[in-house]
C-alpha cells in the first residue's frame, strides 16, 4: 500500500511527456500496487511474477445477441508453469551469455483485468542453447510496446544493483532514513 502511494504521488508530480519505468520484485505483483498503473499512459510498470502464477487473455467476442448477465472479463487462463506456444521469441548476448526471451501478449491479472500487458519469458542459455537455471525469470510489462524486448531484461536486472546500493546506504551510512 506504502509502495502505491509512492507511486500515484510519482505519477501527479511527471511531466506529461515524460515516461517513468517501475520495476518491481514479485512481491509487488498484488492488486493494490497494480492498479495505480490503470489509466496512467506515463507510468509503466515491469514486474517480476511468481513461477505459479495465472493470468488471461481477453474476453471473447460476442457476436450477436447477448446472453444474461455481464459480458465476460477474462479470456483463456494462462498458466505459467505450462506456456503456450510463444508469439514472438528472440535472442541476444549479454555479456558472455546468451539470453532468449518469449513473448505473450494482452494478458492481464485476474485482480485487475483494466491492466493488459505482456508477458516475458526469460531464459539464460548455455553454450550448447541448453537452460542454465531450472526456473526461468517470468515478467510483466505494461507499457508502451515499443521498448524493445533486450531493454526490458536488462531493465529487471539492473535492479538488482540499485536494490544493494539503497540497503548500503541506509545500514551503513544512515542516509535515507
Amino acid at each position: 500500500e506504502l509502495a502505491a502511494e509512492q507511486v500515484k504521488r510519482l505519477g501527479l508530480s511527471l511531466a506529461a511527456s515524460v515516461l517513468a519505468v517501475i520495476v518491481a520484485d514479485s512481491h509487488y505483483a498484488k492488486s493494490v500496487f497494480l492498479l495505480v498503473f490503470v489509466n496512467q499512459p506515463h507510468l509503466s510498470v515491469l514486474v517480476r511474477l511468481a513461477c505459479n502464477r495465472v493470468l488471461y487473455g481477453p474476453p471473447p467476442v460476442v457476436i450477436g445477441k447477448r446472453g444474461r448477465g455481464r459480458p465476460k472479463i477474462h479470456g483463456d487462463k494462462f498458466n505459467l508453469k505450462s506456456p503456450r506456444v510463444p508469439e514472438r521469441q528472440s535472442t541476444y548476448t549479454l555479456d558472455k551469455l546468451t539470453v532468449r526471451l518469449s513473448v505473450w501478449t494482452q494478458l492481464h491479472f485476474k485482480a485487475v483485468p483494466a491492466l493488459v500487458g505482456m508477458v516475458v519469458r526469460v531464459e539464460f542459455l548455455t553454450a550448447s542453447g541448453e537452460a542454465m537455471y531450472q526456473r526461468p525469470l517470468w515478467l510483466f510489462w505494461s507499457g508502451p510496446s515499443s521498448v524493445p524486448l533486450e531493454s526490458l531484461c536488462l531493465m529487471y536486472l539492473l535492479r538488482f544493483g540499485i536494490e544493494h546500493f539503497f540497503r548500503f546506504a541506509k545500514r551503513r551510512m544512515g542516509l535515507l532514513n
